[in-house]
């Protein structure tokens, strides 16, 4: 099946499936199915394995995936964090879901700290030490030897060796590394930082690994879930949004405001857009436009749901090249053909234009055709001109009529020659009269022979010029049909003189054979033809002593004898 045809096949067959039920569309995949073989199974196959497989937590909301994460156990979340890397960032990130662990185990924790990454750390640490003391590998033994801080005095109580209390404050984090609440042990806390000992950066800030400080974190707003980030000083960002501080969108979104950024409307033509006006950039498959919504030039817009840009079926030699679909139409028309052609693909020769090597070529009438009366004014597969006018003829009405010339206009008139009279005036008379009879009027006795002689030479002279210059096709074909015949009649002779040849040939081969036996006594003949008795054996010696007597008898005479059979 040719590809147009395939093409106009598939399209109708495309809107007859969309026009099915669910069910009559079930019923026409399973038969499509059955008459399926390998290859079409395994591209099927494929086709199916991208289609189904959808990561959910990549293409909803960071607010949904966090939603649906509450549901499950923290062993099974811990297992999920291993299917890929993007899984285990949105599981690290999701704050509640680890606080929710911890406090199933039954910790008492701050809900201040909304670091997930700190919650998850702690939830592990926590169920290690619960694996330890099953195993009975929870205990630890340190040594006071190094101790940085003073010891006023060891205290003994219930089996513990406790010192007396020190504050025991960051170097870094703390205003005063010897200064804290006595009560609690409370330091007092650097901007950025918290904790007991003041050796935590506090919510919006992140340990700076250059430096070892607490920074902040700088989370846009706009664009990030939280004011949080991570141990890298990476923020939260919502979809659509990124950078280390969520302040910009990422490719394939555009708008970046409060409400984030808005995915870029292309029509899955373009992978990007631009970022503030959302105009699609490098849009593929044939289109163009802001939102890759139309074709390029040359290209239309199929009528089924694909709506994918076409070819249009449009020579540049015949037509602008481009075209349109009218809204019911299955087929595209040209827009504009150029001169000479028409029809809906601009494939056809409009009237006065022949195709010349698929080339439409204006007719070369001469004007010598009326274009109302013939509106083709040619023929389209030759360019023959179609009914001469203006005494033409030819193939393009280039020659005159027989018995007529062209004047200094280039116009075919009567021929004509003047002829004096004998009163001195002169009449007119045809080329056809001149060739037939002299009229009574014109010649008489008085007319100089001279005259009449150079007159008559003169238009001999022109007649046998106009014949060789105007000879008609049918004298052509006379003189072509003669050559041939003389050729067939030469070709016949030829072949004749060859069979003659041949045949004296083999008479000559089949004349009777005679053998000479010459012995002491006598000459003994044979001959191989026995059919013929009386065979004239004149021939078979050429020697002028050698004779043939009437009985039939060979004399063959030699210088010394003299023989006879």
């Amino acid at each position: 099946m040719e590809r147009k045809d395939f093409e106009t096949w598939l399209d109708n067959i495309s809107v007859t499936f969309l026009s099915l039920t669910d069910l009559q569309k079930n019923e026409t995949l399973d038969h499509l199915i059955s008459l399926s073989g390998a290859v079409q199974l395994r591209h099927l196959s494929n086709n199916l394995e991208t289609l189904l497989k959808r990561d959910f937590l990549k293409l909803l909301p960071l607010e949904l995936s966090f939603y649906l994460l509450k549901w499950l156990d923290p062993q099974t979340l811990l297992t999920c964090c291993l299917v890929s890397k993007q899984w285990n960032k949105v599981i690290s990130a999701c704050t509640e879901v680890w606080q929710t662990a911890c406090k199933n185990l039954g910790w008492q924790i701050d809900d201040s700290v909304q670091d997930a990454l700190h919650w998850k750390k702690v939830y592990l640490k926590a169920i290690l030490r619960m694996k330890q003391l099953e195993d009975h590998e929870a205990f630890e033994t340190s040594s006071l030897i190094g101790h940085s801080a003073r010891v006023y005095a060891l205290y003994y109580k219930d089996g513990l060796l406790c010192t007396e209390f020190v504050c025991n404050c960051s170097v870094v984090g703390s205003l005063d590394v010897n200064r804290c609440n006595q009560t609690t042990g409370q330091c007092e806390c650097q901007p950025g930082y918290q904790g007991l000992h003041c050796d935590t950066c506090k919510e919006g800030f992140y340990v700076n690994r250059t430096s070892g400080l607490c920074g902040p974190c700088d989370c846009s707003p706009h664009g990030a879930l939280s004011t949080l980030c991570s141990s890298s000083g990476k923020c939260q960002c919502k979809v659509g949004v990124t950078g280390s501080t969520c302040d910009r969108c990422q490719d394939g979104y555009y708008d970046f405001s409060e409400r984030g950024c808005l995915p870029c409307r292309c029509n899955n033509r373009s992978a990007s857009c631009d970022a503030l006006t959302g105009a699609c950039l490098n849009c593929q498959e044939n289109s163009q436009g802001d939102h890759c919504e139309e074709c390029k030039d040359g290209f239309y817009q199929s009528p089924d749901a694909t709506r994918e840009c076409l070819h249009c079926p449009c020579s540049a030699v015949t037509s602008t090249g481009s075209c349109i679909l009218t809204l019911g139409e299955l087929e595209p028309k040209c827009v504009q053909c150029k001169n000479g052609y028409t029809g809906q693909n601009c494939n056809k020769c409009e009237n006065g234009y022949y195709n010349y090597d698929s080339i439409c070529v204006k007719c070369q009438c001469h004007g010598h055709v009326d274009p109302i009366k013939t509106p083709k004014i040619c023929k389209p597969e030759s360019g023959e001109c179609i009914n001469c006018l203006h005494n033409t003829t030819g193939l393009w009405c280039e020659n005159c009529l027989e018995g007529y010339v062209r004047d200094h206009e280039e116009n075919c008139i009567k021929k004509e020659v003047i002829v004096p009279t004998p009163e001195g005036s002169t009449i007119l008379v045809s080329n056809a009269s001149l060739t037939t009879s002299v009229p009574t009027p014109v010649i008489n006795s008085t007319l100089a022979p001279t005259a009449l002689q150079t007159i008559f030479s003169v238009s001999s002279a022109e007649n046998s010029t106009s014949a060789l210059a105007d000879v008609s096709w049918t004298q052509f074909n006379i003189i072509i049909l003669t050559v041939i015949i003389i050729v067939v009649v030469l070709l016949m002779g030829f072949v004749g003189a060859v069979y003659m040849y041949r045949e004296y040939q083999n008479r000559k081969l089949n004349a009777p054979f005679w053998t000479i036996e010459l012995k002491e006594d006598n000459i003994s003949f044979s001959s191989y033809h026995d059919s013929i008795p009386n065979a004239d054996v004149s021939g078979l010696l050429e020697d002028d002593g050698n004779e043939v007597a009437p009985n039939g008898q060979l004399t063959l005479t030699t210088p010394m004898h003299n023989y006879k059979a």
